[in-house]
C-alpha cells in the first residue's frame, strides 16, 4: 500500500502512516515562474524549505497538471503557456516523483468537469514521445528516483540564476 496525502502542511503525516503527498507550494511556484511573477530562484527557496520541513527520504509528487488544478483552475496550456514542456522536465528531475494526468500525453486542452463523467476529446497522442522518454529517463536513471533512493539535488550557480535554474543529481557514480 502507498499512501498518499493531500495535505502538505504536516511533516508528522510521514511518521504516522503516509509515504508521500502533492507538492502544492512546488505547483504554486512553477505556475508563477512561468507568469513572470517570480524568478527561477524562488525554487532555491522552496528547497531550502522543504529540506528544513521534511524528514529525510520525505516523498513529494510534482505535477502541472492535475484533477483540481485542471477543473478549476485551466490547463496546462493555459497555467504555463510555453513553459509547459520546461515545467514537465523539472517534475521528472527534481527530488520527488513526477505524475501525469489524464490526456497530458495528447496535449489536452479541454477542463475535465469534477463531478461530471467528462470524456477526453483524444487527437493523436501528441506529447506521447516526450513523455515516454522522460518516464524511461526517469525510471532508469536512479539519480532520479525519490526520497532516500535517488540522488540529492545539488544546485548549480549560473550567471543568471534569476532565469536558469541548474541543478545535478548523483547517485552510485
Amino acid at each position: 500500500v502507498f499512501m498518499l496525502a493531500e495535505w502538505e502542511e504536516e511533516p508528522g503525516q510521514f511518521k504516522a502512516c503516509f509515504n508521500a503527498n502533492y507538492g502544492w507550494k512546488w505547483k504554486d511556484i512553477t505556475k508563477e515562474i512561468a507568469a513572470g511573477n517570480q524568478t527561477a530562484k524562488s525554487l532555491d527557496t522552496l528547497l531550502a524549505y522543504l529540506n528544513k520541513k521534511y524528514p529525510p527520504g520525505y516523498f513529494q509528487l510534482y505535477f502541472t497538471q492535475n484533477h483540481d488544478e485542471n477543473t478549476w483552475n485551466g490547463t496546462e496550456t493555459e497555467l504555463y503557456g510555453p513553459a509547459a514542456d520546461a515545467f514537465n522536465v523539472l517534475a521528472f528531475t527534481w527530488q520527488g516523483i513526477p505524475m501525469l494526468y489524464n490526456g497530458q500525453e495528447d496535449g489536452l486542452s479541454q477542463r475535465l468537469d469534477f463531478f461530471e463523467k467528462s470524456p477526453i476529446r483524444w487527437k493523436g497522442m501528441s506529447k506521447q514521445n516526450f513523455f515516454s522518454r522522460l518516464c524511461t529517463l526517469h525510471h532508469f536513471n536512479q539519480a532520479l528516483w525519490a526520497g532516500k533512493s535517488g540522488g540529492r539535488l545539488q544546485k548549480i550557480d549560473t550567471d543568471a540564476d534569476d532565469k536558469v535554474y541548474a541543478f545535478t543529481r548523483e547517485k552510485n557514480g
